[in-house]
């Protein structure tokens, strides 16, 4: 589907999106059937099960026909657009051809290991005789989805391809001067006046022939708008042929591809003519690297994993340090400040103010007690009073 967008067919990667999701869900729906059938996810213990699992049997296997681009499924025609453009796009542009080939490799590869799937799970004898025993189809439920999904696997595309099919008319460009014909006759069946404007739909060089001519003569203007659109015209019917010339070229080497990939399955899977233990050994190093996944996760782990901890691990102590440091040491003076200033006020400020009012008042309870209304002690301290006054007065 990106590759389609890549070679310049969006609408081919949007028409295999929508045929691609009615046998991609029959594949994990099916799937998931088997599961719920078997109790593993294991192809291993496996096999034998197409006797006791029909439905799910003849679905999945509609949905495996469709995705490896057998003609008469979805997916056939749908993914022989992607490759008639890409080729196109290779025969157009310099022999491009890499992700044609890539492409065609992907054709082949898909219907093998689908075809894997089909040998290992429901054919053959039960390689686990306990799970086969407990096998069962699955209830209505879950394979009438699967019912109405083959379906569409097979009548999806409709039998053409984007361009042609039922697709194309969500597709196509706007027919502008059909619409305008339109409109005008609707306009001219009520009766009313109508202001006719002139809608030019020609060509750019035509045009500007006729531009060419109100300046030159009419016919320096029709000549070149003639020859002009001649080339263009010679130019549209070379990139038409190359188009069915690759598309043609395309379906031919779809079809091999798929029978090639359907038959080497075949010969390895199920008639076991090809011993995949043995392969495995002498292939050791290769089977590493495809069941290691080309390490793609190790290196997933060691880079971006590791280093988004590394980052993370980083900043968390760039906020706890230097952030938080901040925020807590501005927090801390603050306080410290705040004490300070209420040990000032207690002590100073309070403290002036409460010490007048304790002398004050200190000194008149003094006075108070002074005042105690009896003659006798008024007398004894002006006599007191007389008697420091001289002795004052003879100290000086």
């Amino acid at each position: 589907m990106v590759m389609a967008v890549g070679a310049g067919s969006p609408h081919g990667g949007v028409f295999h999106l929508a045929t691609h999701a009615a046998f991609k869900a029959l594949l994990f729906l099916g799937a998931g059937s088997v599961i719920h059938a078997v109790h593993s996810q294991e192809m291993p213990d496996m096999g034998g099960l197409r006797k006791k699992m029909p439905i799910t049997f003849v679905t999945f296997l509609i949905a495996t026909l469709a995705i490896a681009g057998v003609p008469g499924f979805a997916g056939f025609y749908s993914k022989d657009g992607i490759l008639g453009s890409t080729l196109a796009f290779g025969m157009e542009h310099g022999r491009h051809y890499v992700p044609f080939v890539l492409a065609i490799i992907a054709a082949a590869i898909t219907p093998f290991y689908m075809f894997r799937i089909i040998f290992m799970t429901f054919t053959g004898k039960p390689r686990n005789q306990e799970k086969f025993d407990h096998a069962h189809e699955s209830p209505w439920v879950m394979a009438a989805p699967l019912v109405i999904l083959a379906v569409l696997s097979i009548i999806g595309a409709g039998w053409n391809n984007a361009e042609q099919g039922w697709f194309a008319r969500f597709s196509a460009p706007y027919d502008v001067p059909a619409i305008t014909a339109e409109v005008v006759a609707a306009h001219d069946a009520t009766g009313h006046e109508v202001v006719h404007h002139v809608v030019e739909v020609q060509s750019v060089e035509v045009a500007h022939g006729d531009a060419y001519g109100d300046e030159h003569g009419d016919a320096y203007g029709d000549a070149y708008g003639d020859s002009h659109g001649e080339a263009e015209t010679h130019a549209d019917d070379h990139a038409h042929d190359i188009h069915h010339r690759a598309h043609s070229t395309a379906m031919k080497l779809s079809i091999l591809a798929a029978t090639l990939g359907i038959l080497l399955s075949w010969w390895t899977y199920y008639l076991r003519k090809i011993d995949t233990a043995a392969l495995l050994r002498r292939l050791r190093g290769v089977y590493h690297v495809l069941q290691g996944q080309y390490f793609f996760d190790e290196f997933y782990a060691a880079t971006v994993y590791r280093g988004t901890l590394w980052v993370a691990w980083l900043a968390g102590a760039f906020d706890r340090v230097v952030v938080d440091g901040i925020v807590n040491g501005f927090g801390y003076l603050t306080r410290a400040e705040a004490w300070l200033i209420g040990q000032f006020d207690n002590w100073i400020v309070d403290g002036l103010v409460n010490g007048v009012a304790t002398t004050m008042q200190g000194a008149g309870e003094g006075f108070r007690r002074i005042q105690t209304g009896r003659l006798q002690t008024y007398l004894t301290y002006v006599s007191a009073s007389v008697v420091v006054l001289i002795l004052i007065y003879r100290a000086l």
